[in-house]
């Protein structure tokens, strides 16, 4: 046992925060127009000035707004005068940057001009600093602006004739490469960027200027100008991608790319998911991007930007100017490649063209199937289609609506086989496999996994050793210019096939064309759902070492309430924190494992999450009798005879009824306990409203009449027990059942005392809540349950959600607690640490859930000096773990190539396994942490597996020889 909490101890890797004191917090309010070299430099000089910066990107409207009034402190912007305009602006004359307003026309065209007013009667094609560009040329009365959303459109705009000239600020520091047929007409603005600081903050004034002044002279301020990369241990790579965060072959191949790399040199890989759900419920997706950026990679300039996709590929260059400038950028996985699309970048950019084998895999479908007589092809390239040379009819799509295609391919008899060239996504291509008779095949990686069979699609190693070796040449000094882009990369392409369509239509697959890859033959669970099962994994580690500290603290306890009269209160307090301290995270286990097992899974990973919620219960079991133990030792344990009952398990559990026409009230101060109390009571079809408070719901009762209510017991400002009080003497008689984790002795009487009806205790257990429904909702709005009723909801999903209301809840504790601190209220300060405490835990935030555990504890006692020392702290960490949260995902999943010296020591201490093996089985295990072939060995050693473990390194071991 202690070897394996010593390995325990080992895994558990929490949150690490950096020692660096912390340095006091100004904020700038930018232009979402300006260049992030402007804010390296902002950034670079209120570090030299002491203070540390947060920016916020928005118009230039609002900006000045924002800086006038108060709200944000400082202000860069190219307009001289604002502090002439605005008194309670103070301007720093010394100029940070110069942006250049340069006018473009078409070669053949004649235009003289030097100011605004000679683009009268033009039609002006513009992009960046829209409202600036706009004003200007308005004031002319006669010309015509033309907005594009685009960069290669700005271009494309002149040379089509949609334009007669354009115009495109710029750095003075960089250039772009002009296109075939246009010309410089001239510069109209050559503007100096100063900074303007509100007047609250006149002190930052001198500080700035003086740090610019030193970083003119000492080179700085060119550098950053320059993006002239610092010399560092590693080199940085950022990596740009747009896939689907649901698509696990795509997720290798970009793991493919990194590894390759890895292998070549040392570097630091940072990567960036557009689809992140952090911007696909934004209004204005680009900027919500363009904001993260920035705050993300603020400190550094990246050695080489790397993207992944059409999306990502198309952002940098709509962006280069504003975040990457000067920065070399090498694409790959972009299909309909066209070299018009880097007009003005050529020098920056190279990479690979995705090409399609759209002739090779039709004709393979045809040997498959030689009775097809017609080939439906979806295609976004139909002039190229149409020429194909093949003994059958072929169909295309020709831009119907989707559900025209769906309808299509209902209809389509046995001789039609369907061809997906475009890209889809997940949820359109399991649509389109699941209605058509055939197999279908596709071109594309991101197929696969959805229902597709496969096809002639490109192959992960063979496109990632090839963009390896691009990369290194790059980072080693080469120029873009100089590699040229790979247009035509068939020859990279491979035969795949997906083992469960194989299954399905029951395919040989010695018919299948030879050198072919079987993909998803096998899936784990974590690699289907790496988040969640690595957060319960962690959870589920806490809880022991939880276990363990309680067990030893219990004993001591015991030992000492020996001598202490108080021995009852002190004991019973006891029991109660800790029965609430541990069930509380454990609620959050067991029910994200209830939501998972409701959705349709591979036998393989139902297993693998059953296990996971046995463990849980096995827990749960472990708890109540340390409990248990604790009270006998007391005398406060009453032993009761009561005849067995077999346990059901929660998994095999089936929903009796439904309740459509009921509706339940959910209480709970953390919206990540709503957010699992919802997905519980989906299958139900009940409809579930949610309240956050005591009062709420007390306001809510009084506007609807709800059949059930589920209420919390500990609540700020109004618990459960005082919310029902006022329910019961407004005249209210519906079920109320008490919800709490702290379940001790006593508790049950103690809520129906209270005006409650029931009692149900968390972590929620499926089959005891089954039974309060059933009891407590009206007979007349039960009905018997549909055979399809059952939850799709997918517990990724809950899970990424219940992230995104922790970021929003931080987001505004944050903005409490300073007010409690202005208004010395710190009786709220505790409560809302308190809820910070819990809701930080639930996803994993252990450090900053002890910080607010130990801020709590110095509320409760009243200790201010404590709580203004430190709470300071405890903010500025909240915020980054906030604010780089979505960073904070992706990095949880990378991993590290193999590390063979550290497997073989392993093995070896695990085969001896004397005392003197664990220091060495502990550093084994933490240098193997993150290589993605090393999972398996490690959970072998996790649950004590050893012999498993050691024939998985010998698996492994023999692989690296033959390779």
């Amino acid at each position: 046992m202690f070897k394996f909490l010593l390995m325990l101890l080992c895994i558990l890797q929490p949150l690490a925060w950096s020692s660096e004191t912390m340095l006091p917090a100004v904020k700038v309010a930018m232009s979402d127009d300006h260049s992030i070299i402007v804010e390296r430099i902002l950034y670079e000089g209120l570090k030299r000035s002491g203070y540390q910066m947060i920016a916020q990107a928005t118009g230039m409207r609002t900006a000045i707004a924002d800086v006038n009034y108060g709200d944000a402190a400082i202000l860069p912007t190219q307009t001289d005068g604002w502090d002439i305009k605005y008194p309670n602006l103070i301007k720093i004359p010394v100029p940070i940057e110069h942006v250049e307003f340069t006018v473009y026309a078409r070669s053949e065209d004649q235009y003289k001009i030097s100011q605004w007013s000679d683009m009268a009667g033009l039609k002006v094609g513009y992009r960046w600093q829209n409202e600036y560009v706009a004003n200007n040329v308005n004031r002319t009365n006669a010309a015509k602006l033309v907005t594009v959303n685009e960069r290669a459109e700005l271009w494309t705009s002149l040379i089509n004739f949609k334009a007669d000239v354009i115009i495109m600020p710029r750095i003075s520091h960089f250039e772009y490469r002009i296109p075939k047929g246009v010309k410089r007409v001239s510069i109209i603005e050559r503007h100096p960027v100063y900074t303007y600081v509100n007047n609250r903050h006149a002190h930052l004034a001198p500080l700035l200027e003086n740090a610019y002044k030193e970083m003119v002279a000492d080179g700085t301020m060119e550098s950053i100008r320059n993006a002239v990369i610092q010399p560092k241990d590693k080199r940085i790579i950022l990596h740009i991608n747009s896939y689907d965060t649901q698509n696990n072959w795509e997720l290798k191949q970009m793991e493919s790319v990194r590894k390759n790399l890895e292998a070549n040199m040392g570097i630091d890989y940072r990567s960036f998911n557009l689809n992140s759900y952090e911007f696909n419920n934004q209004a204005n997706f680009n900027t919500a991007i363009i904001n993260m950026i920035r705050a993300t990679f603020i400190m550094y300039q990246a050695d080489l930007i790397i993207t992944s996709g059409n999306k990502a590929l198309e952002f940098v260059l709509n962006n280069y100017y504003l975040l990457f400038p000067h920065a070399h950028v090498l694409f790959y996985g972009v299909r309909e490649f066209k070299e018009a699309s880097l007009h003005g970048l050529e020098d920056y950019v190279t990479g690979v063209a995705e090409t399609t084998s759209l002739y090779e895999t039709a004709s393979e479908m045809l040997r498959l199937y030689p009775n097809t007589r017609r080939i439906f092809i979806l295609s976004d390239n139909i002039d190229k289609t149409e020429s194909l040379d093949l003994p059958v009819e072929l169909v295309f799509s020709k831009g119907d609506s989707f559900a025209e295609i769906l309808k299509s391919i209902r209809n389509f008899g046995s001789e039609t086989l369907v061809l997906v060239e475009s890209y889809l996504d997940p949820n359109m291509q399991k649509q389109i496999a699941d209605v058509s008779v055939n197999p279908v095949f596709c071109l594309s990686t991101s197929c696969m996994g959805y229902g597709p069979l496969g096809g002639l699609v490109s192959s992960t190693n063979a496109q990632s050793r090839i963009i390896a070796s691009m990369a290194v040449n790059l980072l080693d000094g080469a120029s873009p210019a100089n590699i040229p882009v790979i247009l035509d990369s068939k020859n990279l392409n491979q035969w795949q096939f997906d083992y469960r369509t194989i299954k399905r239509f029951n395919l040989k697959a010695n018919k299948l064309p030879k050198g072919h890859v079987i993909i998803n033959d096998s899936l784990h669970l974590w690699e289907s759902n790496p988040f969640e099962f690595r957060l319960m994994l962690i959870t589920t580690t806490l809880l022991l070492l939880i276990i363990c500290g309680l067990t030893v603290f219990s004993i001591r306890y015991n030992r000492m309430a020996r001598t202490m009269e108080q021995n009852s209160k002190a004991k019973t307090a006891f029991l109660a924190q800790m029965s609430h301290e541990i069930r509380t995270p454990m609620n959050a286990i067991i029910g994200m494992s209830e939501l998972a097992l409701r959705k349709d899974k591979s036998n393989i990973v139902r297993n693998e999450i059953v296990s996971i919620k046995h463990a849980c219960a096995n827990l749960l079991s472990i708890i109540k009798d340390i409990l248990d133990l604790a009270k006998i030792e007391s005398g406060k344990y009453e032993i009761t005879h009561k005849e067995y009952e077999q346990s059901e398990d929660n998994h095999d559990f089936t929903i009796k009824f439904n309740a459509p026409n009921a509706r339940i009230l959910v209480v709970d101060d953390i919206e990540t306990n709503l957010k699992v109390a919802e997905g519980l009571l989906l299958p139900y079809e009940i409809h579930v409203d949610t309240a956050l408070s005591g009062q709420a719901a007390i306001d809510a009762i009084e506007n609807c009449p709800y059949d059930l209510v589920f209420m919390d017991h500990m609540m700020p400002e109004m618990d459960g027990i005082e919310a029902t009080k006022i329910i019961r003497e407004h005249g209210h008689k519906l079920p109320i059942i008490a919800l709490t984790a702290n379940a001790v002795s006593g508790t049950r009487e103690m809520f129906l005392d209270n005006g409650f009806d029931d009692f149900l205790s968390k972590p929620v257990d499926i089959s005891k809540m089954n039974s309060i429904l059933e009891k407590w909702i009206p007979k007349e709005k039960q009905e018997k349950a549909k055979e399809s009723s059952s939850s799709k909801r997918n517990a990724s999903e809950i899970n990424l959600q219940t992230l995104k209301v922790f970021y929003k809840d931080g987001m505004s504790r944050i903005e409490k607690i300073k007010q409690c601190l202005e208004t010395e209220d710190y009786a709220l300060y505790t409560i809302y640490v308190h809820a910070l405490k819990s809701a930080s835990a639930n996803v994993g935030a252990m450090e900053i859930s002890k910080l607010a555990e130990v801020l709590e504890m110095a509320g409760k006692n009243e200790d201010i000096e404590f709580i203004e020392s430190n709470t300071e702290l405890f903010l500025t960490k909240l915020r980054i773990y906030l604010g780089h949260i979505n960073t904070s995902l992706e990095e949880k999943q990378e991993k590290k190539p193999m590390n063979t010296k550290a497997l073989v020591k392993l093995k070896d201490a695990l085969t001896a396994l004397t005392p003197d093996d664990i220091n060495i089985i502990d550093q084994s295990v933490r240098e193997l942490q993150g290589v993605a072939q090393a999972e398996g060995i490690l959970q072998n050693v996790l649950v004590g597996n050893y012999d498993d473990a050691v024939a998985e390194i010998d698996r492994i071991l023999q692989f690296q020889m033959i390779d």
